[in-house]
């Protein structure tokens, strides 16, 4: 078996590959409170062996990686809990070859794969381990793969399967908490090692999180920023929180011109670079990174710290009847997973896409489970299906604009250890977020009263009564003038926005995002 790897060693520009001796790694790990040497990772990487001393090795780690190593004619590949750094591989005649980046030439040159590609009409991501260029595979979160003669052999070394703890009493589990989102911050600390932190800073609760714990271990070398339209409530409640921590803040206005100019030259580059045939591009805060480089706001040296997405480990995509209930069906946890995950645009989802995504997802996920399962256990299988699609080629990814632009970047919010311990946590706490609201009123309520979360806003119910034609131009005015979608609307044309709604009758910014790299690459078959 020939096994090649064609590796661009400038696509991760901050998270370089290292060469070693039988293989190659990438990316910034912890094994408990030690951030790895280069020197650390390539002894331990030379010194493995065996494809059980590999799998051995990546539990241990804490972080961002990928990895490849050469085992007695065999190739192991892994990526991290949430496949912050990608690997592809592809298997022709007795030729293994691994790559590292998927560039639009190369699904040219491959072919397109239309089943992954129409996924993107549904999701934001290429569901399971498919790629849009026909013949390759990824290699998912936490997942190890082996190829050898004998064939391809694929086990996830991490999988959300935790038993639920209970902590009888409240003010023990709220320092535990913190004890845990301190651990986090000072390993946080330890990998900026002097440099400038720069924090995306809503209006909500995760980001504001990540500088109160900077400034209360004593880091100031912070800069935050926050974009959209002037006068938007995420501008207002984050500025609060800048104020009352004392952070350096700015505010990068989103008018549509600029925006637009922005998307029309750049955005097919972008893709290029972001996308790898796998993920739909996050265009959320483009713009604002754009600006602050032109306009050199930013050290050279700065790393991008947002805070993805501590939400989906707090709660927030438990639904009502796994904490309400004791069971769940396995039918019910397949069409939950569907409805929350496949559905970018619900009104498209016909029977015979349902179906294609229901085989997929027990194929992959439920095939060995029994037909009525604890509700314990089918939100840990929904947790790792929501980590392995979503989370990691989604939301986890979007980290690759700061790349694109190149500065580095680090998610405190999925480190391991708190992780682990958050999902230990029963349903009941956890629904709504109900145990993270208390503790940050309990840690850090002053901050909680200078800087309310705005609460989602509460639909209206009574738009279903209206005429259509009415609701059509209704919804198209809300999103023009940016109440639902401003930060991302705006690089749309008007046009566009009517011209796609006519066709499809879908109103989703996903959507009109990935409809355009579908065009991008069709365009390029």
């Amino acid at each position: 078996m020939r096994i090649i790897t064609e590796l661009d060693f400038q696509y991760n520009k901050h998270k370089p590959w290292l060469t070693v001796e039988n293989g190659y790694f990438s990316g910034s790990v912890f094994i408990g409170d030690c951030l790895l040497s280069e020197d650390d990772i390539k002894n331990a990487v030379g010194n493995i062996k065996t494809v059980a001393q590999a799998i051995d090795f990546v539990k241990k780690l804490n972080g961002h990686f990928a990895v490849i190593i050469n085992i007695d004619g065999q190739v192991f590949m892994a990526a991290d809990r949430e496949r912050t750094i990608p690997l592809f591989y592809e298997i022709k005649d007795d030729t293994v070859t691994v790559y590292n980046h998927i560039s639009l030439d190369t699904i040219s040159k491959h072919g397109i794969n239309e089943k992954a590609l129409s996924d993107l009409d549904y999701c934001l991501f290429v569901t399971g381990n498919e790629n849009i260029a026909n013949g390759i595979f990824s290699v998912m979160a936490g997942e190890t793969v082996v190829i050898s003669e004998n064939g391809v052999r694929r086990q996830y070394y991490h999988e959300f399967n935790y038993d639920k703890i209970e902590y009888p009493d409240k003010n023990e589990l709220f320092r535990l908490i913190d004890d845990k989102f301190v651990n986090v911050t000072k390993r946080l600390i330890a990998y900026l090692n002097g440099r400038c932190a720069v924090v995306p800073l809503s209006g909500g609760h995760d980001s504001r999180l990540i500088v109160y714990y900077l400034k209360r271990l004593g880091y100031d070398n912070i800069i935050t920023y926050t974009y959209g339209p002037k006068g938007n409530f995420e501008a207002t409640t984050s500025k609060k929180v800048a104020d009352f921590l004392k952070l350096d803040w700015h505010f990068i206005e989103y008018q549509p011109k600029k925006l637009q100019n922005l998307f029309e030259n750049g955005f097919e580059e972008l893709v290029d670079y972001y996308s790898n045939g796998v993920s739909s591009v996050c265009i959320q805060d483009w713009y604002a990174v754009d600006c602050m480089k032109k306009e050199k706001i930013l050290p050279e040296n700065a790393v991008f710290v947002p805070g993805h997405s501590f939400d989906a480990i707090a709660g927030s995509f438990i639904l009502p009847k796994y904490a309400q209930n004791d069971t769940v069906t396995k039918q019910q946890l397949i069409d939950d997973i569907i409805w929350k995950q496949c559905s970018e645009s619900p009104y498209k989802l016909n029977p015979q896409k349902k179906k294609y995504f229901a085989d997929k997802i027990n194929d992959s996920l439920t095939k060995d489970e029994p037909d009525i399962l604890s509700c314990d256990r089918a939100f840990n299988l929904y947790q790792n299906y929501n980590v392995r699609e979503r989370q990691a080629k989604y939301t986890c990814f979007s980290p690759k604009l700061y790349e694109y632009y190149g500065y580095d970047w680090f998610l405190p919010l999925w480190d391991n250890e708190l992780i682990d311990f958050w999902e230990t946590i029963s349903l009941k706490l956890k629904y709504n977020r109900k145990l993270f609201f208390e503790f940050t009123e309990n840690q850090y309520g002053d901050l909680m009263n200078a800087a309310r979360v705005e609460n989602e806003k509460i639909k209206n119910t009574k738009k279903v009564n209206m005429n259509p034609v009415v609701r059509v131009f209704r919804k198209i005015s809300q999103l023009i003038n940016y109440v639902d979608y401003h930060y991302c609307l705006a690089y749309f044309k008007h046009f566009d926005v009517i011209s796609l709604y006519i066709k499809t009758r879908v109103l989703n910014i996903g959507f009109f995002v990935n409809q355009k790299i579908k065009d991008i690459i069709r365009r390029r078959k």
